[in-house]
């Protein structure tokens, strides 16, 4: 097999799975795919802006910069670090023949959590000035606000739009699937839908202590999606300089300030 990384840290056809993810994880705006010749994979990375290397078939490299790019500051350090603690932390799977996966990032903001004055926003982002991002307030239900609530809309929410009719689920190029994988802070997420939820079911959404699960308005439909398409739920740490955590992070935390700064009221135009 042949793992073609079109767009990575450093572009190229890598021999394992292993190898090519390093190039990646924690990349943003990464794309990769596996192929079972290398002719394929090499046309896969050339799509992308990358011309084959003389000195090595398997090696592609960028062309030169231009005049912009070589001003650019050095990104060096964020993505060093950012590939580093996704290695530390997560274990991806291997891309599928036929599917191209795209990340996006989720987040909620809660503010005063707890309390009566509780305040939360939410955070969906899919890259710089993408028309997907999203920075919208928790909507109202039957419960005070919570960090915990904000986390699972914002992943609810992603999942919406890639439902929705008009997201691409196939690439016109390629004829490939594309499939989604959203990346979260929120370790009590991640869990909801891999460690607790198959025992929350065999007891009737119960709790070990026997009490209804929390939040099943969003659990069950979330794991419904999950399972009928190719998303994959991935957890990131916070505050680690991972940039679409950090910008997510500020697109929850807008609302929950603004809110907060209101008194957590809307007021409708007369």
């Amino acid at each position: 097999m042949f793992y073609a990384v079109q767009k990575g840290t450093t572009p190229g056809i890598y021999n394992t799975w292993d190898e090519a993810k390093l190039q990646v994880s924690g990349f943003k705006g990464a794309v990769f795919k596996k192929f079972k010749d290398e002719p394929s994979a090499k046309k896969f990375v050339e799509e992308g802006g990358f011309k084959p290397s003389t000195d090595s078939p398997t090696t592609l490299k960028r062309p030169h910069p231009t005049t912009t790019e070589t001003n650019q500051p050095p990104k060096k350090s964020k993505a060093s670090k950012v590939s580093t603690h996704l290695q530390e932390k997560l274990k991806e799977e291997a891309p599928s023949a036929d599917t191209e996966y795209i990340p996006v990032y989720t987040d909620g903001s809660c503010l005063n959590n707890g309390s009566d004055n509780a305040v939360a926003g939410i955070g969906v982002w899919w890259g710089d000035d993408h028309p997907l991002n999203l920075s919208e307030p928790l909507p109202d239900y039957d419960g005070l606000p919570s960090n915990i609530r904000a986390e699972l809309v914002a992943i609810t929410r992603a999942l919406d739009q890639y439902c929705s009719a008009t997201f691409k689920k196939v690439n016109s190029t390629t004829g490939n699937k594309i499939g989604l994988v959203i990346w979260t802070d929120s370790k009590y997420s991640c869990n909801c839908l891999s460690k607790w939820i198959d025992n929350w079911m065999k007891k009737g959404w119960k709790t070990s202590t026997g009490s209804d699960v929390a939040h099943r308005d969003l659990i069950e439909p979330m794991y419904n999606i999950i399972k009928k398409h190719p998303i994959k739920l991935r957890y990131c740490a916070a505050h680690c300089g991972i940039y679409g955590n950090e910008q997510a992070d500020i697109l929850a935390g807008a609302w929950s300030s603004e809110l907060n700064a209101i008194g957590g009221k809307f007021f409708d135009d007369e």
